[in-house]
């Protein structure tokens, strides 16, 4: 997946971008060159983020309060966080990664029935499927691409939902 997003930035021209839910940065590192951002809410993860990608400015954050100014990222990307947060906490997510985009988001998560809970690896925690243009309808946004990525660049059910701000 880390091609694709790759691929998009380069697409759409961006030249800043910022991941939430970065955990330990490894979507970031083709990134060399733009304005490169990473939030999460593991201080650990960001440590080690720091010490393996040094051109990448970290934070340690909630998603449900992006500590950035409004429009600061011509992208905002998330992979595989949304299905962490609770399905009645998500709206204050999706104003948060609008708040803080320019222009462009782009989601790519497990797909399934909005709100579903999906277990864990761990077997005894969940989390919940999503269903992004579902999420985004209730947005001022523009869906661009919505798409399953194949089984053969990641075989669990995900789904990239890129969307532009109207």
């Amino acid at each position: 997946c880390v091609g694709i997003i790759n691929d998009t930035v380069k697409e759409l021209q961006c030249k800043s971008i910022l991941e939430v839910g970065c955990n330990v940065g490894n979507n970031l590192f083709y990134f060399r060159g733009l304005a490169v951002h990473g939030i999460d809410a593991s201080e650990y993860a960001i440590n080690l983020a720091r010490i393996k990608y040094p051109f990448v400015v970290f934070r340690v954050g909630q998603a449900q309060e992006l500590p950035y100014e409004d429009k600061s990222f011509d992208m905002v990307f998330t992979r595989g966080v949304i299905i962490h947060i609770e399905p009645q906490d998500r709206n204050k997510v999706m104003k948060e990664l609008l708040r803080v985009s320019k222009k462009y988001i782009m989601n790519i998560e497990y797909f399934g029935e909005e709100g579903k809970p999906k277990y864990w690896r761990d077997g005894d925690k969940y989390t919940w499927y999503t269903n992004m243009p579902q999420i985004w309808k209730n947005h001022n946004v523009k869906i661009i691409q919505d798409y399953d990525i194949p089984l053969d660049v990641d075989p669990d059910n995900v789904r990239l939902t890129l969307v532009e701000k109207v």
